[in-house]
């Protein structure tokens, strides 16, 4: 699989950038493994291995793939071992940061990989940041702690992953589900202001 960067402004180049300083430490079964990167003239490459099931959000909710339960919990499994990899045992503390099916790719024996580290960080060793600047993420999986408070830890890959596993359950995406009240009060600007104190009330 080969992905892609025009690196016409900062961002790009800092995706860029963070997906090959991550990729570069990690080893594991369950995580996309980076072949070979490359960047000239305003554009950058990453060739990662053979993923030839695509992503696990078009096998989901699409119709690429029919899964049966038994494929359904060898997925949640794989993800659940990646994500632990990721928190616990690849040296460093590294929070994902954008953890959703469209992330996650399948192999050809449908292995999930959890893939793009673009918004990735190392935690600190309490695990608990404040980010600075707009909001990362997608939409529907982003942890209502970090949209409110901009508070981020590997809690929040956590809940990203609990999205995921009702996503693969139900074959819904998040928006058919339920109702993103964390995201309805950062639109409305309520971020700062007047938000509720009981997380329960703005749960999905």
């Amino acid at each position: 699989m080969i992905k892609r960067f025009h690196q016409n402004n900062s961002r790009s180049s800092l995706t860029f950038e963070n997906e090959v300083r991550f990729h570069a430490k990690l080893l594991h079964k369950n995580v996309a493994k980076l072949i070979g990167c490359c960047s000239e003239r305003g554009e950058a490459l990453l060739v990662y291995e053979s993923l030839p099931n695509g992503s696990l959000s078009d096998t989901v909710t699409g119709t690429r793939v029919s899964l049966n339960w038994s494929e359904r919990f060898k997925i949640i499994l794989g993800i659940a071992r990646g994500v632990a990899y990721l928190h616990d045992c690849c040296g460093i503390q590294i929070m994902h940061g954008d953890l959703n099916p469209q992330r996650i790719l399948l192999d050809s024996y449908m292995t999930p990989k959890i893939t793009d580290f673009a918004f990735a960080k190392v935690c600190s060793p309490d695990g608990r940041e404040r980010h600075k600047g707009s909001l990362l993420g997608t939409r529907g999986y982003m942890d209502p702690g970090y949209v409110i408070d901009r508070i981020y830890s590997v809690k929040s890959d956590v809940y990203s992953f609990g999205i995921t596993l009702l996503e693969i359950i139900t074959a819904k995406r998040p928006d058919a589900l339920f109702k993103d009240a964390a995201c309805q009060i950062a639109d409305n600007g309520r971020i700062n202001g007047d938000v509720p104190h009981d997380r329960s009330s703005i749960a999905w």
